[in-house]
């Protein structure tokens, strides 16, 4: 199943309506999206227990697994998958998700049942939109992202990681199912121990994201993550597999052509690219609907010439390396396990990491800094509760509204849920960046339309709780960011790559996409909705679009965020209308 939408309730005759229509399988209605990564394992547990209805469905699986474990059921299947499961018997629903989160789930409760969809725009099909949330607005403002459990809208909610709803006689409530917290500390004798380990569960999840039967493409950014999945490809035996690319012919600091063939020389996969110069941002308004505010909004062009490419060749699966910055401790992390010696009371190693640091540095910070920055906030922080990742690392643009800002940690606080308690100030950082990813892949490329579906081979979970188990001092070293990542794999990856410390800066074709977009500077150039919500200073915002509007303008990225929730906040009026309520069993035009 590509989407659903289903609802539970009074006016369901005991049944789950959905559409498509839901699977049967054991007693069971089931909708899903998104596969299983340890199928062969489930079905031997299945098998011992019970008779599988049908071994080649997924859904099948789903509710052999739902009778098996019950709600504990993603706990014991890996994978990428939102799920709910229907018991006919105690007229009991499920909704989960995979434990990392990657497939999103919606729901939504009326008084005598509840809602529930892969994506929002198929929930906003059958249920009224109601109040929008400023929190949500002003953190996508800042961040591009949200608090869990949070959408746009005030009557509907996101599923959690880790978490399930269980819906019986009209009544809803959520109960913990999984938390990577749980996972317990590893230690090996040896360096070369992690380094094979890592190997290991690379290849299992490289090889149990690939489908079946089907076309599969990887998306080649010549990065370390993208890079390294094509490199364990080929060593783990994969033959059917082809590489897609966006090159980048005229802006030369956008372009990554040559760690990308380096690549693609060494391991010998037919390769695909696409020039982003000749469909830059902002080439185009988007013609379709979003239930929420995403940065394929602004890449509609590009966006829909790599469908036309995908759908040329044939292609069922596309493995991505996103997420790898945010569990192998990439991305300029910051040194938070520094904090762990403050509150293990290990003075003497805390002044010798500090000091190792501090010598390394490259931005030559003084001592002080980096104890107030990665040793006494992070403790401080996580002895309170509180996350220990920064909420805003930059100031604020200045052409937001100074009283929505005096509000704004009042309202973000209201809904604040922290990823499970994690054993130190640097475990709970890495959960946090785990539940990042997880934000801006349910509101990004899984939002999207799209003819192929996404796998993430990096998120694979034995790999992501192996990481978050062993010492911090093998996943990043003041020699290094992604320190264990790199020695494991230098011997795969081409030198050129291995070595990498840089990242492509997309900047200038986002600024010249803009600069040349009549379509979206008259869309701008209207009354904001921005400034009628209250969220930025009118004079202020005026003054940004036109300084834009020439190739001038600072942080790009906080820019880029208000001019995609600009459209999406004028988009709504537009939006499909309810089509059928089973709440009151009427049809809406």
């Amino acid at each position: 199943m590509k989407r659903f939408v289903g609802q539970v309730g009074e006016f369901c005759s005991g049944r789950m309506w959905g559409r498509p229509q839901p699977e049967f399988h054991h007693s069971r209605q089931v909708l899903y999206r998104g596969y299983i990564a340890n199928r062969e394992h489930v079905l031997r547990e299945l098998r011992q227990h019970i008779v599988v209805e049908d071994e080649t469905q997924d859904g099948a699986l789903f509710a052999g697994a739902h009778q098996l474990w019950g709600h504990l059921l993603n706990k014991h299947v890996l994978g990428e998958y939102a799920l709910a499961v229907f018991m006919l018997e105690t007229q009991t629903l499920l909704l989960t998700r995979d434990g990392l989160g990657i497939q999103p789930i919606y729901y939504s409760n009326y008084e005598k049942g509840i809602s529930f969809a892969s994506h929002m725009e198929e929930l906003l099909r059958v249920v009224e939109m109601g109040h929008l949330d400023e929190g949500y607005l002003g953190e996508y403002l800042l961040f591009d992202r949200h608090s869990f459990g949070r959408t746009p809208f005030h009557n509907i909610s996101k599923l959690i990681p880790g978490r399930s709803i269980i819906s019986e006689g009209g009544q809803s409530r959520e109960i913990p199912t999984w938390e990577l917290s749980q996972t317990k500390p590893l230690r090996y004798a040896h360096d070369r121990d992690y380094e094979e380990q890592f190997r290991e569960l690379l290849f299992t999840g490289v090889r149990q994201s690939l489908p079946a039967d089907g076309k599969v493409w990887a998306e080649l950014s010549g990065g370390l993550d993208s890079s390294s999945i094509v490199s364990a490809a080929k060593t783990a035996g994969v033959h059917q597999l082809e590489t897609f690319s966006f090159v980048y012919s005229r802006h030369r600091e956008a372009d990554e052509s040559r760690w990308i063939r380096s690549v693609v020389k060494k391991h010998g996969y037919p390769a695909h690219e696409l020039d982003g110069d000749q469909c830059p941002p902002f080439s185009e308004l988007p013609p379709d609907f979003y239930g929420e505010p995403n940065l394929v909004i602004s890449n509609t062009e590009s966006w829909r010439e790599y469908q036309a490419i995908a759908v040329k060749h044939g292609v069922d699966v596309v493995l991505s390396g996103n997420g790898g910055d945010h569990v192998m401790i990439g991305d300029s992390p910051e040194p938070v396990h520094l904090a762990d010696d403050l509150l293990q009371l290990e003075l003497r190693r805390l002044w010798l990491n500090l000091r190792m640091w501090q010598n390394n540095d490259l931005y030559r910070r003084p001592l002080r800094y980096l104890f107030k920055n990665f040793v006494l906030r992070p403790a401080l922080q996580y002895r309170r509760g509180q996350p220990v990742t920064p909420r805003i690392t930059i100031p604020p643009p200045p052409w937001m509204e100074k009283r929505f800002l005096r509000t704004f940690s009042t309202l973000v606080d209201r809904q604040r849920v922290l990823p499970g308690r994690g054993r130190s100030p640097s475990d709970q950082y890495f959960l946090e960046r785990v539940w990042d990813f997880s934000l801006l892949t349910s509101t990004n490329a899984h939002q999207a339309v799209q003819s192929f579906e996404y796998r993430y081979p990096l998120l694979y979970r034995p790999l992501v709780e192996f990481l978050y188990a062993i010492p911090w001092e093998q996943k990043l070293s003041w020699q290094s960011d992604r320190y264990l990542q790199r020695r494991a794999l230098r011997s795969i990856l081409p030198k050129r790559v291995y070595l990498r410390t840089s990242k492509a800066g997309l900047g200038q074709p986002v600024m010249e996409g803009f600069r040349r977009s009549k379509e979206w500077f008259e869309m701008l150039a209207k009354p904001s909705r921005l400034v009628e919500m209250g969220l930025v200073d009118q004079n202020r915002w005026h003054d940004t679009v036109a300084r834009a509007r020439v190739g001038h303008l600072r942080m790009i990225s906080s820019f880029l965020n208000a001019v995609i929730l600009e459209w999406w906040l004028r988009s709504l009026d537009v939006r499909p209308r309810v089509e059928f309520n089973l709440q009151s069993g009427m049809h809406y035009e």
